[in-house]
């Protein structure tokens, strides 16, 4: 079996770590009665979820590029939105919460583009939700499929949907700018240590290739660096210096 290695399995644990965390933390929230919990669909959704982590980061590792990480982007979003309808849809439920986790997630693998992806994704996620929700709360009232409810109640729903959404880009936007900060200033590091590693060089050879001998010591007297010329003026091969 393929085994994601180094930095992905890495990944993989710490999924796997918050997967424990969202179950604790429904069980501990079910136990007070402050949450309704379905435990064979939490096994369930977290089982496909981390099979699926898995296959999509052995997958990354044979196919560099954008559609394994815009893959795991959705099965990110698709678990936060299976873990949140299990644990009682979107009303009061504090795990609607994790798809902004999802989103800055996203943004760190895939920047900008990968930030709005993600919320577009939990937008539609949450839209089935809330869709979802209202269906079930149709049938409490008995009403018909097609029948609308009082404007009391879906307007609630319907401005729920509006500002998780509008929240949902605005920490995409947020998050998508400061890793493309990041990334700028990665760039500008690695291209300062290549033009300091690029002069160190030169001078190097600059200083080798010297006819007049040069030698440096430190505070304890012990000689640092020594060209070929100097080697030569006090007869020791540079190598033993």
């Amino acid at each position: 079996m393929m085994q994601p290695a180094g930095g992905d399995s890495r990944i993989f644990r710490t999924k796997l770590f918050l997967i424990l965390v969202m179950a604790g933390s429904a069980l501990g929230l079910h136990a007070l009665g402050a949450l309704p919990l379905f435990w064979p669909g939490v096994a369930l959704a977290a089982g496909a979820y981390a099979a699926l982590s898995w296959g999509l980061l052995a997958w990354g590792r044979r196919h560099d590029g954008w559609p394994p990480a815009y893959a795991q982007i959705l099965a990110d979003v698709a678990w936060v939105a299976a873990f949140v309808r299990i644990t009682g849809g979107t009303e009061n439920n504090p795990f609607a919460l994790l798809f902004f986790l999802a989103i800055i997630a996203a943004s760190y693998v895939r920047f900008v583009r990968g930030a709005i992806w993600a919320a577009a994704a939990a937008s539609a996620a949450y839209a089935l939700l809330l869709w979802l929700d209202l269906a079930a709360l149709k049938r409490l009232y008995g009403l018909p499929a097609g029948a609308a409810l009082p404007s009391v109640f879906s307007a609630d729903f319907y401005l729920n949907g509006y500002v998780y959404a509008i929240c949902f880009f605005l920490v995409a936007g947020f998050s998508g700018f400061l890793s493309e900060r990041v990334r700028l200033k990665g760039r500008q590091l690695e291209q300062a240590s290549r033009a300091l590693e690029d002069f160190r060089l030169s001078t190097g050879d600059i200083l080798e290739k010297m006819g007049s001998g040069l030698l440096t010591l430190n505070s304890a007297g012990q000689i640092r660096y020594c060209n070929a010329a100097g080697a030569q003026i006090i007869g020791i091969p540079q190598q033993r210096l």
